[in-house]
């Protein structure tokens, strides 16, 4: 039970950082919807990625352990279904400048929101477990 709830908080706060800062990711209902999303992300990440990981074998030993994004991808994906109050659209970057990148009018689709989502919450998963275990 205190691994669930303690993946029910690391989840809570990856997904509130990830609605602070990323735009192509809204939760309706405000704090409720957040924590609701959360405990669905949890039970999604203890019952449906270890199936995952069992049939991403094979992608997994070819590129040594770099697709651990593409469970988050799939997660992502079952969350948005599953859930009432998560959805991810697509969204349109009017700026960005980055060192020698630079981007205008840069339009990302709903598949390539959730492929820049599942990375981030891989990193920030990966991070608070770090920090937390």
């Amino acid at each position: 039970m205190r691994f669930l709830v303690k993946k029910i908080i690391i989840n809570y706060l990856i997904l509130n950082i990830l609605l602070s800062f990323y735009p192509g990711m809204i939760f309706t209902e405000g704090l409720k919807g957040l924590i609701v999303t959360a405990s669905i992300l949890s039970i999604i990440n203890f019952l449906i990625k270890p199936i995952l990981k069992i049939v991403l074998i094979p992608f997994n030993l070819v590129t040594f352990g770099l697709s651990s994004w593409l469970l988050n991808f799939f997660s992502l994906i079952i969350l948005v279904l599953v859930s009432p109050y998560a959805t991810i659209t697509n969204f349109e970057i009017s700026k960005f400048d980055f060192w020698i990148l630079h981007l205008t009018n840069f339009r990302l689709n709903i598949i390539l929101s959730i492929f820049i989502a599942s990375i981030i919450i891989n990193f920030l998963e990966k991070f608070f477990t770090w920090v937390l275990d």
